[in-house]
């Protein structure tokens, strides 16, 4: 019928958790005895996104509501820390929730 405007279901919406780890033994895996990192800064981008989050007590970031699009996020490198995963991780938000694991170690400087 002409001039009938049909209710569209709302568009689904899932979450996106970002978790920052301590890799103690350098392999690239979060292990039950590695520590969560507060306070790293993450650049995430992706749909209306373009913003940066620290992550809390927990070693998380939890960023809720989005919508289905891929997502980017980037850590922002501490001294004398190095990256045991890959520093800049994507997401794509498809039907389901998703997690980013990002594992880092303490290097001494002057040490290699």
């Amino acid at each position: 019928m002409p001039g009938t405007i049909k209710n569209r279901p709302a568009p689904k919406k899932y979450d996106l958790t970002i978790i920052k780890f301590n890799d103690l033994n350098h392999n690239g895996k979060h292990d039950s005895a590695e520590p969560y990192l507060s306070n790293w800064e993450f650049k995430v981008t992706g749909g209306d996104i373009n913003k940066t989050y620290k992550t809390g007590s927990n070693g998380q970031i939890n960023l809720r509501d989005l919508t289905e699009v891929t997502y980017t996020a980037s850590e922002v490198m501490q001294t004398n820390w190095v990256a045991s995963t890959n520093a800049t991780q994507t997401a794509k938000i498809d039907g389901g929730n998703k997690t980013l694991v990002f594992g880092n170690y303490y290097r001494a400087p002057n040490t290699r």
